[in-house]
């Protein structure tokens, strides 16, 4: 669609920026909200906080962050080509697949689902109990992921289902970077704001690197 066939409403609210955003929301009940995210990190992100990662534990509707320098691909249908979904198989992440399922089948995309297994032997463990161990755990993750893949259909979205080993956070970025992702789609666990300052969350360090 055109710019100029969007109907647009404009807004201007005083305030906290994160109360009155929630507030609007509520009034206009919308079906994603999209804001931008600075990126900040480490301390600055301590002290200052993120509204757009404040207003993400809050909302009650799917939210979208952009981070800056990220580019709109212009396609003729929708700007997702291809769509992934991280899961560590949590209640908030079988909502965030459900999304991204009915995402990719109206936009008409690929979809990927994948989790990441981080070994606590280290990764160079090739042989005996604890590559058994592995090995057991990386099959089982697999079977898992596959069972949440869409049924094959002809009207159904392209799906594979990836096991990547190591750190989540790194192992998320590093796949949407390698497959050319135009979306990332994750579950909010609504952790605290002193637990999500101090421990960071797989979330929130996506949105910072992605």
């Amino acid at each position: 669609r055109r710019a100029s066939d969007v109907k647009v409403e404009i807004s201007l609210r005083n305030g906290n920026v994160v109360q009155e955003i929630l507030a609007q929301a509520k009034t206009s009940r919308p079906d994603l909200m999209v804001i931008g995210s600075h990126g900040r990190g480490g301390i600055q992100r301590l002290v200052l906080g993120s509204v757009a990662e404040k207003v993400l534990r809050l909302a009650t509707c799917p939210v979208l962050t952009v981070r800056r320098g990220v580019r709109l691909v212009r396609r003729s249908r929708s700007p997702f080509a291809t769509i992934l979904c991280p899961t560590d198989f949590s209640a908030a992440a079988n909502k965030a697949v459900a999304y991204a399922k009915r995402l990719a089948q109206e936009a008409d995309a690929k979809l990927i689902l994948m989790t990441a297994v981080e070994w606590p032997f280290g990764d160079e463990v090739t042989s005996g109990a604890v590559a058994e161990l592995q090995k057991s755990i990386a099959s089982n993750a697999s079977d898992a992921l596959t069972r949440l893949l869409p049924r094959p259909a002809s009207n159904g979205p392209r799906a594979q289902a990836i096991v990547a080993v190591g750190k989540a956070s790194a192992a998320i970025v590093k796949v949407a970077r390698a497959r050319s992702v135009d979306l990332i789609v994750m579950g909010v666990s609504g952790r605290g704001a002193l637990d999500v300052a101090i421990l960071g969350s797989t979330t929130h360090h996506v949105i910072r690197e992605g």
